[in-house]
């Protein structure tokens, strides 16, 4: 089951004008889609602004939604301007979390602590189609590190440095969260972004003028890549068996998922949950 996240419900407005709408649910700022897009079953989930809202979102989707392909859209600020202008397609080939910092407990740079690596790799399949969709559409693409963090970068001084610290092209807030739930999970993501901004002096003016053209551009993306691709298989994580993720072994409850048979309140598969619904 492939899961498309943004942060707010602009950031997926022109994939919610092609779907149809078959259930929505909201719990707290995020707000669940269940979608059919030429005859196939798969979720919108709206997260809701910041770090904390985007990983809620992505657990809620993981363990009661069995969502196993993840896709981050919406848009996003250009460190590059010259190679990465306004108006064009950013693809994320890995993260990385910036304003994470550890580094007087003894952890590397951007290193949360218990990880092993700063940087969260990409799909590469999903990379793949998701440049072959962008270019196939005639638009401008770059892919590169995205460095995510819980603030708005209006600051060409802040933006140097941060170019320079990490090697990042792009700049948003949700790529990163998503990577290192699904680099800890073992599932495969992308993030597809517009580039609405500069992180400088002129961002605010920016984002406001470009952001609705730049999450346009990125669901138009997503659009092209759901013509070519749909995840076959619907069970993972709810086939009742032990489950090893990055060395981890766990045991998850024997319940096939589908569009129709999802967990609920008791940790058990029922119809009911469209019940949930408004």
């Amino acid at each position: 089951m492939i899961g498309i996240f943004g942060q707010t419900r602009e950031d997926v407005a022109t994939l919610l004008d092609n779907v149809e709408v078959v259930n929505r649910k909201t719990i707290g700022s995020m707000r669940i889609y269940n979608v059919t897009y030429n005859g196939n079953s798969f979720y919108i989930i709206v997260t809701g602004v910041g770090k904390a809202n985007v990983a809620f979102s992505l657990g809620y989707a993981l363990t009661k939604l069995c969502i196993k392909k993840v896709i981050v859209v919406g848009n996003t600020a250009s460190l590059e301007s010259v190679t990465a202008p306004i108006g064009t397609v950013a693809i994320a080939t890995n993260s990385i979390e910036w304003d994470v910092n550890f580094i007087n407990l003894g952890y590397p740079a951007n290193v949360v602590p218990g990880n092993n690596v700063s940087q969260y790799p990409t799909d590469a399949s999903l990379q793949r189609l998701a440049l072959e969709s962008s270019t196939g559409l005639g638009y401008t693409t770059n892919t590169g590190l995205f460095a995510s963090g819980d603030t708005f970068v209006a600051s060409g001084a802040q933006s140097e440095q941060i170019n320079t610290a990490t090697g990042a092209l792009f700049l948003d807030i949700d790529t990163a969260p998503i990577g290192q739930i699904s680099y800890q999970m073992n599932i495969p993501y992308i993030s597809v972004k517009g580039i609405s901004n500069y992180a400088n002096e002129n961002a605010i003016t920016d984002y406001n003028a470009n952001r609705l053209a730049a999450n346009n551009l990125s669901n138009r993306v997503v659009l092209e890549m759901l013509d070519t691709f749909f995840e076959e298989d619907d069970d993972l994580f709810c086939e009742g068996e032990d489950t090893t993720t990055n060395g981890t072994t766990f045991t998850t409850i024997a319940c096939p998922c589908n569009q129709r048979n999802i967990w609920n309140n008791n940790g058990c598969c029922s119809n009911t949950f469209w019940n949930w619904f408004w």
